[in-house]
């Protein structure tokens, strides 16, 4: 059963190791986000741009629950990121293409459906700091990285 859901290894990655390390701090960062969006929801929606003091009670729990499902799915594409970095460096470069598409996709919906178009929230922050790693990270990926003597000789 293990074989149909984690097929074997793929840690085939031939690009530079930099592009691993960024990639593991992006992932961080997004782990990070997510587990304390769900965790301590009501303490971080202010800092992703929702005032609950300022909603009603039945809105600021619909506001919760939507953060809530929101962090939920960040914390699945972060945990696909850490299976990718752990056991299947080969995708790296898709991986990488997908963060980008979602960030992507995400400020696209920001801008067709503002919230507060006049103020970035503070998760915002963060979010370019991750979107900084992966645009670092996608055409690092993509080289191929120089052998060392060492492996060279073990080839």
């Amino acid at each position: 059963m293990s074989s149909v859901l984690l097929p074997p290894a793929a840690n085939d990655y031939r690009g530079p190791r930099l592009a691993l390390w960024l990639f593991g701090a992006a992932l961080f960062l997004k782990t990070l986000c997510s587990v304390n969006a769900l965790v301590i929801g009501r303490v971080v929606a202010p800092v992703h741009g929702i005032p609950l003091a300022t909603l009603a009670p039945d809105a600021g729990r619909v506001a919760l629950g939507l953060l809530a499902i929101w962090a939920l799915s960040q914390l699945l594409v972060a945990l696909a990121g850490w299976t990718v970095l752990a056991r299947y460096r080969a995708f790296l470069p898709t991986m990488l293409g997908f963060l980008l598409l979602d960030h992507l996709g995400r400020e696209l919906v920001r801008e067709v459906l503002p919230v507060d178009p006049a103020r970035i929230p503070v998760s915002g922050l963060v979010n370019f700091a991750v979107l900084a790693l992966v645009l670092i990270a996608l055409p690092l990926s993509l080289r191929a990285r120089v052998a060392t003597a060492a492996e060279v000789a073990t080839a």
